[in-house]
């Protein structure tokens, strides 16, 4: 015997009177969309492989700053104690770094004594300094000045350039 079809329900329809569920049809990528998800991926790689290479030159540039070994070399140094959690020593090295811009580079070395290091901190130790100070060194290794609080670029681009044209 054969179930007659009046009381069955339509394909996809769950209670009496409610419609069958409407399907949507699978979105289509065209070329045109998958060229710019292509060109999309493409700039992704080059900005997070130009954001790398900058990261790696300014961690080695930064690992190069805070070589304390190379003060006395013949060369006259200008050194920073740093406190990287400290604000002011902070804004202390971006006006040193600014005032540093005019000068030649060949005539001096900057170098950062980093208080959370084991090197910075004995180095700071050793000249009894804190944070917040700048120290300036003769090529022979023999401390000319020191200058501690904050300092606007100006002040410090004058100060370097006087001490670097007497060690000259």
């Amino acid at each position: 015997m054969k179930k007659s079809t009046q009381n069955r329900r339509p394909k996809g329809q769950k209670r009496k009177g409610q419609p069958a569920a409407a399907t949507v049809p699978a979105p289509r990528v065209s070329r045109r969309a998958f060229g710019q998800w292509l060109g999309f991926g493409a700039a992704v790689v080059v900005v997070g492989g130009g954001a790398a290479a900058y990261g790696v030159t300014s961690f080695m540039a930064s690992l190069a700053e805070q070589d304390l070994s190379e003060i006395g070399n013949g060369t006259p140094a200008i050194v920073q104690i740093h406190d990287p959690q400290c604000p002011t020593c902070t804004t202390l090295q971006r006006e040193a770094r600014v005032a540093l811009e005019d000068l030649d580079s060949d005539t001096y070395q900057y170098r950062v004594a980093s208080l959370i290091s084991t090197d910075g901190l004995a180095f700071a130790q050793q000249y009894g300094v804190g944070r917040v100070t700048v120290m300036l060194f003769d090529g022979a290794g023999n401390v000319v000045d020191v200058l501690t609080g904050p300092r606007t670029a100006d002040q410090l681009r004058l100060r370097f350039q006087t001490f670097l044209d007497a060690d000259a």
